[in-house]
C-alpha cells in the first residue's frame, strides 16, 4: 500500500523544482522513556533524510547505519532509532525530516505514557476478534493503567479487538486518527458480553470518536474499529487507547492553552477550528454548579453539556449578567475548539418586568456557527457560535447556551467555556507556506528548499475581530538569530480590506545554505492603540484523494525554512521597481524583468493578490525575451489604501536534480518579489 500511495502522487511531482514532502512515518506513536525504530515511509522526494527534527528537543533520533558491498558503513537513509525521554509529556507533537530536497512539512507523532503494541493480523469479525485480554493486551506489560494498540485500517473490512473488563472504574475508549494527522474517518462500535452492540460513536474531518466501558462492567467486550467510508491503506493508520477513567476527569476545572507548550501541537489544532480569544489574565473563570450563574463583564464561565437522552440534547445552562444601555459586548462560546464532538448554540434574552409584577425574557439575538474564514483549500472555521451584541437597554441579560448534537458521539460530558468580555478591535494571523501551482486545487503537503534564484510564498490570513479594519502591516524573521547573507523577506501589507497576502522568502545566487525556524509579525493600529500579533504557523496535512474531494489542514508548532547553495534556478523575475502608485479609473503599467539562466521557454506570468477594483491578464514573454508588462486596470470605485501583490511565473526548465546526473525538463512556477502599490486620488 505504501508504493500505491507514492504512485498516487508520482504524476504531479514531475513538475516543479523538488522539495521533500513527508507523509508517513512509522511508527507514529511511542512510549515515554522508550527507544524504538522509526522510519519515513511514505512521499515524495524523499532521498537523502538523514536527519529528524522534533518539535520537543527531548525526543531524539540518530539515523541508522547499513554496510555497503564494499565493507563501506553509510547512513541508511530515512530510517532512525528514536529515543523519548522520560520526562515528556503525554501529548501529540510534531516531526520534520531533513534530506537531499530541504526540510519537509511537518507530521504529528504522539506520545504516550502507556505501553504500545502493534498486532499483526487483527480479526476481522466478532467471533475471531484478537484478544486484548484483560486490562494488558499480549505482549505488553504492566499496562494495568491501560495501553494503546496501534495499527490501520484495511480497505471493506472492520477490525474487531476482545477486552475483558474485570470491574473497576469506567474506561474510556479513544481512537486517534485524524488528530495525528491520518485520512481515516474513524467508526467504533462496542459489542456487549451478549455479543449485542451496546455503543456507537463516529468520527468526522478533524474529529475522532470515543466510547466510554461503564464502571463495574465485567464480561468480554469487542471493540469494532473502521473507517466510516470502509478505505484501506498505509495512509489510514490509527491507535487504539483503552485507559480508565478518574474521578478527576469531570471534577477538575476545565483549562485551556492559547499557545504550543513544550513543543506540542495545540490540542485545539484543527485549522477548522483555530482562534480562540484573549483574555486578561487578572479574570478568573466562573465554574457553572448550577442550571443558572450571575456573572458580572467581562467573565469567562465553564461547564459541561450533559449526555443527550433518548435522542433529546442535554440541559441548557442559563448566564445572567446587568448592562447599561449601549454597552457593547462579545460573547463567544468555545466548545468544538477544545476538540469537543459539541455543535453549540447561543441566545440572549432581556428581561422585562409588566406593572403587575409578570416576567418577561424577550428575544435580543441568537448565534449559531461563525462565518468561515479561508477558501476551499484553507478554511477557519468553528461550530462555535461568536456574538457582538449591544445592550439596547439597562436592564439584566440572559445567555443560554445549548448543544444542538444529540448524536451518540457524547461519551462523556462535553466542556464549554464562555467569554463575556467588551468588544475591543483586534485581529489575529495564521501562516502557513503556499503550493506553488497556478491552480490551488493541485494543493497538497510540501516541505521547504529555496534554491538560489527563486524564492518561497507563505500565506499569512488575517482573521479580524470586533470590527477591527485597518491594514496589518507583515514581516518575516528568523526565530533565532537574522537570515544568512543572500537571504531576504520582504514587508507587506494587508489592506483595510483584505483579509490574507503572500510574504516571499528569497535566496540570491550566492546565498548560503540554512534551514531554522521563522515567523510571521504582524503590525495593526485601532485608533491610538497599537496592536502586534505574532502568526500562529499551520500546515497542509492532505491534499484531494483517497474519495475525498477535500483538503485538510491544522495548526503546526513552526514554520521551518530550508535554503539550498547546490542548484541555481534557470530563471528569475521581478515586478516592478521601488512604490508603485495608481490611481483610481486608470491603468498603470508595470515592468516584468527576467533572469534568464540557459533558459529558453517562454514564460507566462499571472497576478496574484490583486486588491478588489484591479484587474489584469495574464503576460507572456517569448523565449528570446526577457521583459514584459502587466497592465494594471484600476477601476474607478478601487479602494484608496496601500496593498502587496506579485505574481506566478510558469515555465519549463531543464533541470538536474542533486541525486541525479542528467537533467530533464521539467514545469515550474516561480514567484516574483512583492510588489507595494498603493492607490491615490492625487496623481
Amino acid at each position: 500500500m505504501i508504493g500505491l500511495a507514492l504512485l498516487l502522487l508520482a504524476p504531479s511531482a514531475r513538475g516543479q523544482f523538488p522539495v521533500i514532502e513527508a507523509i508517513l512515518v512509522e511508527p507514529h506513536v511511542g512510549r515515554s522513556g522508550s527507544e524504538f525504530p522509526l522510519a519515513v515511509t511514505g512521499g515524495n522526494h524523499l532521498d537523502g533524510v538523514d536527519r529528524l527534527i522534533f518539535s520537543d528537543p527531548r525526543i531524539v533520533a540518530r539515523p541508522q547505519t547499513e554496510t555497503t558491498a564494499e565493507g563501506e558503513e553509510i547512513i541508511k537513509a530515512g530510517h532512525f532509532t528514536v529515543g523519548i525521554a522520560d520526562e515528556v509529556p503525554a501529548g501529540t507533537y510534531e516531526v520534520f525530516a531533513v534530506g537531499a530536497y530541504g526540510i519537509s512539512n511537518p507530521r504529528s507523532f504522539t506520545v504516550t505514557s502507556l505501553p504500545v503494541t502493534a498486532p499483526g493480523n487483527v480479526g476481522a469479525s466478532v467471533a475471531e476478534a484478537t484478544t486484548i485480554g484483560g486490562s494488558t493486551p499480549a505482549g505488553a506489560e504492566g499496562a494495568a493503567d491501560g495501553f494503546v494498540i496501534r495499527h490501520q485500517a484495511t480497505a471493506a473490512r472492520v477490525d474487531y479487538f476482545r477486552l475483558t473488563a474485570v470491574g473497576g472504574p469506567p474506561q474510556r475508549i479513544r481512537l486517534m486518527a485524524q488528530r495525528v494527522d491520518s485520512r481515516m474517518i474513524g467508526q467504533l462500535k462496542l459489542y456487549g458480553p451478549d455479543g449485542r452492540e451496546a455503543q456507537t460513536a463516529r468520527g468526522a474531518d478533524g474529529f475522532d470518536p470515543e466510547l466510554t466501558l461503564p464502571a463495574g462492567a465485567q464480561g468480554d467486550y469487542v471493540i469494532a474499529v473502521q473507517d466510516f467510508l470502509f478505505r484501506g491503506g498505509a495512509n489510514f493508520f490509527y491507535h487504539l487507547e483503552v485507559s480508565p477513567i478518574a474521578d478527576s476527569d469531570t471534577a477538575a476545572p476545565i483549562t485551556i492553552s492559547l499557545d504550543p507548550s513544550e513543543g506540542q501541537v495545540p490540542q485545539f489544532a484543527a485549522i477548522e477550528s483555530a482562534t480562540l480569544p484573549r483574555l486578561d489574565s487578572a479574570v478568573e473563570p466562573v465554574t457553572v454548579e448550577e442550571s443558572v450563574v450571575v456573572v458580572t463583564p467581562p467573565a469567562v464561565i465553564e461547564s459541561r453539556f450533559s449526555r443527550p437522552r433518548f435522542g433529546v440534547a442535554g440541559s441548557r445552562s442559563v448566564v445572567h449578567f446587568e448592562a447599561e444601555e449601549g454597552r457593547r459586548l462579545r460573547a463567544e462560546v468555545i466548545s468544538q475548539r477544545l476538540g469537543e464532538p459539541t455543535d453549540p448554540r447561543l441566545s440572549i434574552e432581556r428581561r422585562e418586568v409588566a406593572d403587575d409584577g409578570t416576567e418577561r425574557w424577550n428575544p435580543v439575538l441568537s448565534e449559531d456557527d461563525p462565518p468561515v474564514v479561508g477558501d476551499a483549500v484553507f478554511r477557519l472555521r468553528s461550530k462555535d457560535p461568536l456574538a457582538l451584541f449591544t445592550a439596547p437597554a439597562t436592564a439584566t441579560y440572559r445567555i443560554k447556551i445549548s448543544n444542538l448534537d444529540s448524536g451518540q458521539s457524547l461519551a462523556a460530558e462535553p466542556k464549554w467555556l464562555l467569554h463575556l468580555t467588551d468588544v475591543t478591535p483586534d485581529f489575529d494571523l495564521v501562516a502557513l507556506p503556499v503550493f506553488p501551482h497556478n491552480d490551488p486545487l493541485q494543493t497538497r503537503p510540501r516541505g521547504s528548499q529555496v534554491i538560489r534564484g527563486d524564492r518561497q510564498a507563505i500565506r499569512v490570513l488575517a482573521f479580524r475581530r470586533d470590527g477591527f479594519s485597518g491594514p496589518i502591516e507583515l514581516s518575516l524573521r528568523p526565530t533565532e538569530g537574522e537570515f544568512p547573507a543572500g537571504v531576504d523577506a520582504p514587508p507587506v501589507v494587508i489592506a483595510s480590506d483584505q483579509t490574507e497576502t503572500q510574504l516571499l522568502i528569497s535566496a540570491d545566487e550566492n546565498a548560503a545554505a540554512w534551514i531554522g525556524g521563522v515567523k510571521v509579525f504582524g503590525e495593526g493600529t485601532d485608533g491610538e492603540r497599537s496592536i502586534e500579533r505574532t502568526a500562529r504557523p499551520a500546515t497542509t496535512v492532505w491534499g484531494r484523494g483517497d474519495l475525498r474531494d477535500t483538503f485538510s489542514s491544522r495548526l503546526s508548532t513552526e514554520l521551518m525554512v530550508s535554503v539550498s547553495d547546490e542548484s541555481l534556478s534557470p530563471v528569475s523575475i521581478r515586478l516592478g521597481e521601488g512604490e508603485l502608485t495608481g490611481k483610481p479609473g486608470s491603468d498603470l503599467a508595470v515592468p516584468i524583468r527576467l533572469v534568464r539562466r540557459d533558459a529558453a521557454a517562454p514564460v507566462i506570468v499571472r497576478p496574484r493578490g490583486l486588491p478588489a477594483g484591479v484587474t489584469a491578464a495574464e503576460v507572456t514573454i517569448a523565449g528570446d525575451q526577457t521583459e514584459g508588462v502587466l497592465t494594471l486596470k484600476i477601476a474607478a470605485d478601487a479602494k484608496v489604501d496601500r496593498y502587496s501583490f506579485s505574481v506566478l511565473a510558469q515555465t519549463n526548465i531543464q533541470f538536474k536534480p542533486v541525486t541525479q546526473t542528467d537533467a530533464s525538463e521539467i514545469t515550474v512556477f516561480l514567484n516574483s518579489n512583492p510588489a507595494n502599490l498603493e492607490l491615490t486620488q492625487t496623481p
